[in-house]
Formats: structure tokens, C-alpha cells, sequence
């Protein structure tokens, strides 16, 4: 029974703002063949599976913020930047700590969840979030800037020397190219600007071509001799590899973090997160990557009028296909099961894909959501029924609450829709004789 004052209204048949209100959809029904008829708009109200209008339950009041935007939420973790901070929120107990300063004000942060750790950059700084605490993502380079002989037991000829950078917890950099020197007196004094504690130093033996680790340094200790080879069978394989980019996208993807920085996409070395080797570890696009999101065969990536499907089990696999061609709105994809979403092609959703969550990606576009399917294949939602306002970025949440299940959706920087023509002429220039 309906409370006391308050009017039950429904059932709708669905949201439709496209249609004339003098159309049939919005006329109530005459029998009881007729269809419900469309709801136009609704505020502060949910519409649930019958069809009927509910009151939206309230707020309540966690935190102020001065400019918040790019939330992610990982386990019972809520990230999210408020001005130049980045904040975490324990879910639990809805206490907060800032977990990094210094952020460029207005810029998006875009994060990904990768083995444990969170990985955020926002085009300009980047960042590793471990335990809760902001630490370093990628190692700086050393660089040796000179080689030196002294006397000692090394054979002559010529030797190449590498150097890489090491944290207290292990993790190292890449390297440059290494550097030769002629020997003939027999020890290798070097001398290296680095920004890490440890240096681990690689040569190769006399007029050798492979480079083998020959020790690990303190910084402090350069400059510093080397008076010995063949210390270890391990060779240096990471000369070329730097920290990553910064970006305005990352994701994770069967053990490699892609990075979306400008119109390129870069991939790190397979599970080494901190090393990128930029110069042959890349694929480019025709325009700036404006969504990436990951399934489990493959990731949807849309620059402004164009998203592409790319699958391959190995970076030497990847080809971008194709998928779709309206104009995408720049933001995070929202990734979610397909259970989830009434109305998807059901069958292409399960028979694709073995796995539990059978998940699917929705992003916006001109023409409203889209959900990309797994495969690659993209559908429309609300296709013809539902007009929304342009825009130039977009956020996206999926709540379940008391039955309803919905995507919020925000929409920043919308735009007026406008009509454009061009003219384009032919000519045909025939010169004399």
C-alpha cells in the first residue's frame, strides 16, 4: 500500500527523449494490450524494473573538496584528486590521508590497479602507490661520464662498460649505451652521475660483445675501478629501457602497463612495470588516445572519431582493427560484468568469452553509450531513443542499490550541437601542348 500522501506513478516503458511529446509513446494506455507509455525526464527519482518511479535515497556527506575529480576506487580504496592532492579514502572507515601534493592543478589523473600496486599519471607526473604510500614508478638512468685506466690484472684490448641505477627495494633502471674503452694497463676506473643509491656496473671481457654484471656500487663510492670480469654469467638486456612515460592514460594488460601518452601508446617490459623501451616498444595512432580500456582478449582504443580493437597474445601480436567511427568522449571507460546491462546481445557476450565476470566496457560517445563486447564487437545503447548533451569529457560509476542498477554518468565541458557544411571543388588543370 502507497504511503500516506505520496501517489505511485507507472509503469514507464523506458526513458525516450527523442520522440515528439505528441507522439503515441507518451499517450497513457487506452487497453490492456497497450504499451506504458515513455518517461520524458524525471528528477531526483529512479525508474526500477517495472517500470514504476522510486524517491532516490539521500547523501550523506564524507569529505569537502575545493576541486575534486578523477576518483578510482580499488578494493576498499577510493583515490582522488582535490585540487594539487591526491587523497585516499578508506571505504571502511571514511578516514583520508594525502597521499601526494604537488599534482598540476585542472589535470585528469588517470590510475590502474597492476599486481597489487596503483599506477597513476596525469600527463605530467606519475606515480606508485604501495601500501597506501606514493613512491617512485621507473628508476632514473645513470649516466657514466668518464672511463679511465689504471694499472691492474685486466687483459688489454677493448672493453665496454654499462651502468644501471638500483633502489633500496631492488627494483633498477635501464641503461644507455655503453661506453669503450681502449685498455692496456689493466683496471677500468669509472665515473657515474647517478640518482639512485646503488649503481650496478656490467662490462664486457677484453674486445668482448656481451655485457656481464660486475658488481654493485654505492653512488657514493665513484669514482670507482674495476680490476675484474666473468664476476657473473648475468648479461645487461636492458640498455634503451627508461623510466615510462608520462601520460594521460594507464592500464594494465596481461602483465604489461600500457601507457597512453599523446596520440602513442607504449607498453612496458612483460612484468617489469618501471621499464619502457620507448624507441621500438610503441604503437601510434592517427590522432591523441582519448579512451583505453582492457578486457581479457584484447583493448578497446578510441582517439576522437575512431575506436579500435587490439588483440594479440604478445606486443609482436597487436594489430588495431577498426571497431567503430562516432566521435568518442575523452574520459574513463567503465568496465563492469555484462550481466549487469539489460539489453546486451546476450549470446555474443557469453559465448566469447569462458570467464566469470564476463565483463564488457562502456564509454560514451555522440550518439550516447556504447558497450564494447568482447571481440571487439561495439553496441549501442538507447540507440534512437535517448538524446544527450555534447561534451568534451565524460565520467562514469555504476552503482546497485535495492534492486536498481545504474551508470552515472557526468558530463564536463558539453558543447551546443551544431550543423556544419562544407564545400569542396574538383578542378582539372590542362596545360597548353
Amino acid at each position: 500500500m502507497a504511503e500516506q500522501g505520496i501517489i505511485p506513478l507507472g509503469p514507464f516503458r523506458g526513458i525516450n527523449n527523442i520522440d515528439p511529446r505528441q507522439s503515441r509513446g507518451f499517450q497513457l494506455p487506452q487497453g490492456p494490450e497497450d504499451p506504458p507509455p515513455f518517461l520524458r525526464a524525471a528528477i531526483n527519482v529512479d525508474l526500477d524494473r517495472q517500470g514504476w518511479l522510486r524517491r532516490r535515497s539521500g547523501q550523506t556527506k564524507i569529505m569537502g573538496l575545493s576541486d575534486g575529480h578523477s576518483g578510482f576506487a580499488v578494493g576498499n580504496q577510493l583515490y582522488l584528486v582535490d585540487g594539487t592532492e591526491l587523497i585516499r579514502v578508506d571505504g571502511r572507515s571514511y578516514e583520508t590521508a594525502v597521499v601526494a601534493t604537488g599534482l598540476t592543478a585542472g589535470k585528469r589523473v588517470s590510475f590502474a590497479e597492476h599486481a597489487g600496486d596503483v599506477y597513476w599519471t596525469n600527463g605530467e607526473q606519475k606515480g606508485r602507490i604501495r601500501t597506501g604510500v606514493n613512491t617512485y614508478w621507473g628508476v632514473p638512468r645513470p649516466r657514466i661520464t668518464g672511463l679511465s685506466q689504471t694499472p691492474g690484472p685486466l687483459l688489454p684490448g677493448r672493453y665496454m662498460v654499462a651502468v644501471t641505477g638500483q633502489m633500496v627495494d631492488g627494483t633498477e633502471s635501464g641503461a644507455y649505451a655503453a661506453q669503450v674503452i681502449d685498455l692496456t694497463q689493466g683496471a677500468i676506473v669509472v665515473n657515474v652521475l647517478a640518482e639512485t643509491p646503488y649503481v650496478n656496473l656490467f662490462v664486457t671481457d677484453a674486445n668482448g660483445n656481451t655485457l656481464y654484471w660486475a658488481g654493485s656500487v654505492a653512488a657514493s663510492q665513484f669514482p670507482y675501478t674495476i680490476s675484474e670480469t666473468n664476476v657473473s654469467t648475468q648479461a645487461l638486456d636492458v640498455i634503451g629501457c627508461t623510466e615510462p612515460p608520462p601520460g594521460q592514460i594507464v592500464r594494465s594488460f596481461r602483465g604489461w602497463l600500457l601507457v597512453a601518452s599523446a596520440h602513442m601508446l607504449y607498453f612496458s617490459m612483460p612484468v617489469s612495470p618501471h621499464l619502457f623501451h620507448p624507441s621500438t616498444d610503441y604503437q601510434m595512432f592517427e590522432d591523441e588516445i582519448v579512451m583505453m580500456e582492457p578486457l581479457t582478449e584484447g583493448v578497446f582504443i578510441a582517439v576522437r572519431d575512431r575506436t579500435y580493437w587490439v588483440e594479440g597474445t604478445s606486443p609482436a601480436d597487436w594489430r588495431p582493427r577498426l571497431v567503430d567511427t562516432r566521435k568518442v568522449v575523452a574520459g574513463p571507460g567503465l568496465r563492469l560484468p555484462g550481466r549487469k546491462i539489460a539489453g546486451l546481445n546476450a549470446e555474443t557476450v557469453y559465448r566469447r568469452v569462458q570467464q566469470p565476470a564476463n565483463e564488457v566496457v562502456m564509454w560514451m560517445t555522440e550518439d550516447g553509450p556504447a558497450v564494447g563486447l568482447p571481440g571487439g564487437q561495439v553496441q549501442m545503447l538507447f540507440d534512437g531513443a535517448v538524446a544527450m548533451d555534447k561534451a568534451t569529457s565524460a565520467s562514469m560509476a555504476f552503482r546497485e542499490l535495492d534492486g536498481i542498477r545504474q551508470v552515472l554518468m557526468s558530463l564536463q565541458h558539453t558543447t551546443e550541437n551544431r550543423f556544419a557544411t562544407t564545400d569542396r571543388v574538383s578542378c582539372t588543370v590542362i596545360k597548353a601542348q
